[in-house]
């Protein structure tokens, strides 16, 4: 599994605001959609920017890490 997508498999309850009901997704499903229609009828509306937010921090943060310890190996070779 790539660093950029082992998020897309985790799964979260989105609640529908008017009946309750909840919506079990993945995000990365979230992330391709954004949008879902509740059996009631309410389209439930996706912000994803936080998130994105956040994904691009820890995607960085790897990217160090992964720099880290490729630089850790060099040194212990």
């Amino acid at each position: 599994m790539s660093r950029s997508s082992f998020l897309d498999d985790a799964k979260i309850e989105i609640p529908c605001a008017d009946c309750g009901k909840k919506h079990v997704k993945t995000l990365g499903w979230c992330k391709r959609y954004q949008k879902i229609t509740c059996q009631c009828g309410l389209t439930i509306t996706l912000d994803l920017s936080e998130f994105n937010r956040s994904e691009g921090k820890v995607n960085k943060a790897l990217k160090d890490l992964d720099r880290e310890i490729a630089a850790l190996n060099h040194a212990l070779k």
